[in-house]
C-alpha cells in the first residue's frame, strides 16, 4: 500500500453546509464542512488493470476489478494497512457461471452488497444476483431474478431501498419488486445518458441519474426520484448539463446525495433547493473525474473511491478539513480552460503537489454552458478577455483566437525557453514550434501534438502530399460508380470550415485589418466546397464499411503515433498517403494540431510561476500522455518511435509476436481488428517526411470561420449567387477584423 499527503489550498471561499430538513431519528455524522481539505491516498501495491467499482463501509474500503490478469475482490482498512483479499467471499454462481461484479454499495453495520451476473454458458442462461456480504465475504443473504420473468432484458443494476423493496435497472426501464420479489410496478425511460444506475439517497427513496432532451432539444439533467406510493416518477432533482447524468453518489442521513460539478463535488441536503459546494477536488490533490464514491465518516472526514495518479492507481482518499490559514501560504496562479480534459488536471495536479511556492486554481468555464448554448462557457472567457479580466494561464486551444498573441493579449514564450537551465529551443520539435510561431514569437506550447490529415489508397490519390481539387475529383473519378470522398467533413459546411481552419489567414491581413473574401481565389475555393453533399445526406453514409469496401476516397484521420500507418493500410488494403485537404495554393494540406495549448497573459503579475508550470510541460518524461500522442520534446518523441519499431514480445526462434492493435468495430458480421507489428523503417520514414512537409497549425478563428460559413449557406443553398455570398462574407468579416484590429 502506498500513502502519501496532499496539501493544498480551496480554490474559492465556500459557505458551512448547514443542516436542513428533520432530524434522523439516530444520531448523524459530524457536520459536514466546506472548505480546504487534505488528502491522504492509500492504495492498492501493484494497482489493478481494470477497475470496476468500490465503496466506503463500516471501517474499510472495498475495490473490485482484475489484478494480474484475475478478478480480485480487496479490502483496505481505513486504519491503515495492505489491500487483502476478502478471505470468505466466492462468486455467487455455481455450476460453473461466469459470475463477474457489476457495481457495490454500503449496508447495514459495516456489510456490502453486491450486484453479481451469473452466465450458464452451457445453458445459455443469466440471471443476476444481489448479495449481501460481511467484512470477510462471507454472504448473509442473497437475492436472485431467476424466476422474475424479466425475459431478455438486459440487467445493469440492483438495489434496495431504505423499507427493503428491490429495484432492477435494465435496458427496459425500472422494475420495483417486494422483498419476495412480487413485481409492484415498473418505469420506462428513454435517456442519451444515465438510466443505467441506481442511486439511494440519504432518506432511503431510490433515484435514477438522467441526462436527455426534450421534444424541443433542451437538455436535462437531473436526479429523477421513484415514488413507490404513486407507482411512478417522484421529485426531480437537477444537475449540471455537463454532469452528463453521471458522477451522483448515494448520500447518508441530512445528505440525500453529492454530486460532481466541474472540478467541485456538492452536496444536497434535505429540505434544500439546490446543492451547496463541499470541496474542490483539484484544491484538494484530487482528480475527481476518477472518483468512484464518497462518503462522509462519523469524524467529519470524507473518504473518496477513486483511481490515484495513474489509470492504474486503486485505493481511496481520506479528505479532513482544515481551518483557513493553516497550510502553506502560496502565490496562486489562476487558470482558464473550457471542458478540461485528464491531460491538462493530472498536469495541473502534478504542479500544484510539487511546487512549494505556487499555487494554480482553476475556473472552467464549460459551468457557463447552457442546454440552448453550448458555447456559452467559451464566449464568456473570450469576452472576459477581450475586456481586460485576464487570467495567468490559460488553455487557448479550443479558442480559436490565433490572433490573441499579436493582440499583445498574451506573452512570447521564447525569452523563457532561451533562458531556461534545463530547457532550449533544440530540445523541442523544431517543425511544430516553428508553425505555432507569429512574426518570430512564441504564444502558446504544449506538451503533445497530433498530425490532422487526409489518408487515401495511394492506388487512388496517388502519392504526393499536396494536390489541387482538379486532383481531387479526378481521384475520385476513378473509383466506381457511387464512391463518396470522406464523411467526417465531407459536406459543404465542414469542408469549408476544415480548408479555413488550414488557410483562412490567407485571406485575412490582420495587421492592416483587411480581408480578401472577394478574391478569386476565395471563390474557387466556395465553388469546391459547394460540388460536395449537404450534411443530411452524408447521416447514412459509408465510413468504415466504405473503405474497406473501397467505396469511400479518403478518411480524415488525427495521427498520434507511428502506428498510423498500419491503421490506414488496413482500412484501405495496402499502401496509403497522407494527401490532405485539396487546395489551390500548392502548399501540404496537412497541419499540426495541438488539443491542448497554453498560453500566459502579458498581463500577468506572476509570469515566472506561469512560466514555471509550462516548463514541466516541456521537460522529458512530463508529458502528460507521451504514449498516446506525439510529443512535443524530442527525446520523448526518440522514445517513442523506438519503443514502437521495438517488437514486444518474439518466439523462441525470435520472430516477432504481434500483441496489440486497433479495433475499429464491426462491418458486415465481421470485426475489424488491425493487429500491430513493429514499426518498420519505412513506416518510421514515411511519418517523418510527412512531419517535415508541414508548415502550419490547425488553428482558424471560430469568429471568421462562422461568419463564412452562415453567409456561404445561403449560396450553398442556391438563393444567393457566389459572388453576393463573398461580397457577404468580405463585408462581415471586415468588420469583424477592423473590431478586432
Amino acid at each position: 500500500m502506498r500513502k502519501h499527503g496532499i496539501f493544498c489550498l480551496l480554490a474559492a471561499i465556500c459557505l458551512l453546509l448547514a443542516a436542513c430538513g428533520e432530524k434522523p431519528e439516530e444520531p448523524d455524522a459530524a457536520p459536514l464542512l466546506a472548505g480546504a481539505y487534505t488528502a491522504v491516498w492509500s492504495g492498492v501495491d501493484g494497482g489493478m488493470e481494470f477497475f470496476v467499482d468500490g465503496c466506503i463501509s463500516g471501517e474499510a474500503a472495498y475495490v473490485f476489478g482484475t489484478r494480474k490478469n484475475a478478478d480480485a475482490f480487496l479490502r483496505i482498512p481505513l486504519t491503515g494497512g495492505e489491500a487483502q483479499p476478502l478471505p470468505d467471499y466466492q462468486p455467487g454462481g455455481t455450476d460453473g457461471a461466469y459470475t463477474p461484479r457489476n457495481s457495490i454499495r454500503p449496508g447495514e453495520d459495516g456489510t456490502l452488497w453486491v450486484v453479481e451476473r451469473c452466465f450458464f454458458i452451457r445453458e445459455d442462461r443469466t440471471i443476476h444476483l444481489l448479495r449481501q456480504l460481511d467484512e470477510d465475504g462471507k454472504e448473509l443473504r442473497r437475492i436472485s431474478t431467476e424466476g422474475w420473468g424479466l425475459g431478455s432484458a438486459a440487467v445493469y443494476d440492483m438495489l434496495l431501498d431504505g423499507s427493503g423493496d428491490i429495484y432492477i435497472a435494465t435496458d427496459q426501464g425500472i422494475t420495483v419488486l417486494n422483498g419476495n420479489g412480487e413485481a409492484r410496478f415498473s418505469l420506462e425511460m428513454e435517456v442519451d445518458l444515465g438510466g443505467l444506475d441506481l442511486i439511494r439517497l440519504g432518506d432511503g427513496r431510490v433515484g435514477v441519474p438522467e441526462w436527455t432532451r426534450d421534444v424541443s432539444g433542451k437538455v436535462i439533467s437531473r436526479l429523477r426520484t421513484i415514488d413507490k406510493d404513486g407507482k411512478g416518477w417522484g421529485e426531480d432533482y437537477p444537475l449540471p448539463i455537463d454532469n452528463y447524468g453521471m458522477g451522483v453518489f448515494e448520500g447518508e442521513g441530512n445528505i440525500l446525495f453529492y454530486y460532481l460539478n466541474g472540478e467541485s463535488l456538492y452536496a444536497w441536503q434535505k429540505g434544500a433547493e439546490a446543492g451547496e459546494p463541499v470541496l474542490n477536488w483539484l484544491a484538494a490533490g484530487v482528480a475527481g473525474e476518477q472518483v468512484r464514491s464518497v462518503s462522509r465518516l462519523p469524524d467529519g472526514r470524507l473518504a473518496a473511491v477513486a483511481r490515484g495518479s495513474s489509470m492504474s492507481d486503486v485505493g481511496f482518499y481520506l479528505l479532513t478539513p482544515v481551518e483557513e490559514g493553516t497550510l502553506p501560504e502560496r502565490t496562486v496562479l489562476t487558470y482558464a480552460t473550457v471542458n478540461m480534459t485528464t491531460d491538462e488536471r493530472t498536469a495541473i495536479l502534478a504542479f500544484n503537489n510539487a511546487n512549494p511556492d505556487y499555487y494554480i486554481e482553476v475556473t472552467d468555464y464549460a459551468q457557463f454552458n447552457t442546454s440552448e448554448d453550448w458555447s456559452a462557457g467559451r464566449t464568456r472567457l473570450i469576452t472576459e478577455v477581450l475586456a481586460g479580466n485576464v487570467p495567468d494561464l490559460l488553455n487557448v486551444g479550443q479558442l480559436g483566437t490565433s490572433r490573441w498573441g499579436a493582440m499583445g493579449l498574451l506573452e512570447d514564450l521564447w525569452p523563457y525557453i532561451d533562458n531556461d537551465p534545463e530547457l532550449n529551443r533544440e530540445d523541442l520539435m523544431e517543425r511544430v514550434f516553428q508553425a505555432l510561431e507569429t512574426d518570430g514569437k512564441l504564444y502558446q506550447v504544449g506538451s503533445t501534438f497530433r498530425i490532422m490529415t487526409l489518408t487515401g489508397a495511394s492506388s487512388v490519390v496517388g502519392e504526393d502530399m499536396t494536390w489541387t481539387p482538379a486532383d481531387f475529383w479526378d481521384a475520385l473519378a476513378s473509383m466506381p460508380e457511387g464512391a463518396i470522398p470522406l464523411v467526417n467533413s465531407g459536406s459543404k459546411d465542414r469542408m469549408l470550415k476544415e480548408l479555413l481552419n488550414l488557410g483562412g489567414d490567407r485571406f485575412v491581413d490582420w495587421d492592416e485589418g483587411t480581408c480578401h473574401f472577394d478574391s478569386e481565389e476565395f471563390k474557387d475555393l466556395l465553388t469546391f466546397c459547394n460540388s460536395f453533399p449537404n450534411q443530411d445526406a452524408l447521416r447514412d453514409a459509408a465510413d468504415i464499411t466504405g473503405m474497406v469496401s473501397g467505396m469511400q476516397m479518403l478518411c480524415e484521420w488525427q495521427l498520434t503515433d507511428f502506428y498510423a500507418v498500419q491503421k490506414m493500410a488496413f482500412l484501405f488494403g495496402g499502401a496509403v498517403t497522407f494527401v490532405g485537404y485539396p487546395n489551390e495554393w500548392g502548399e501540404v494540406g496537412s497541419a499540426f494540431y495541438l488539443p491542448r495549448s497554453y498560453a500566459i497573459s502579458s498581463a500577468s503579475a506572476h509570469k515566472d510561476g506561469a512560466w514555471a508550470f509550462l516548463r514541466t510541460l516541456l521537460l522529458p518524461n512530463t508529458s502528460a500522455n507521451v504514449f498516446r500522442e506525439f510529443p512535443t520534446n524530442k527525446a520523448d518523441f526518440q522514445q517513442l518511435a523506438e519503443q514502437m519499431m521495438k517488437p514486444e514480445q518474439v518466439d523462441a526462434s525470435g520472430r516477432e509476436i504481434p500483441t496489440n492493435g486497433f479495433y475499429f468495430g464491426e462491418v458486415d458480421g465481421m470485426e475489424l481488428h488491425c493487429t500491430y507489428h513493429a514499426v518498420t523503417q519505412e513506416e518510421y520514414d514515411q511519418i517523418m517526411d510527412l512531419y517535415n512537409a508541414i508548415d502550419q497549425v490547425y488553428a482558424g478563428d471560430n469568429e471568421i470561420n462562422e461568419i463564412a460559413v452562415s453567409a456561404a449557406g445561403a449560396y450553398f443553398a442556391g438563393d444567393k449567387t457566389l459572388d453576393e455570398a463573398a461580397e457577404l462574407i468580405q463585408n462581415r468579416a471586415s468588420l469583424y477584423v477592423n473590431e478586432q484590429k
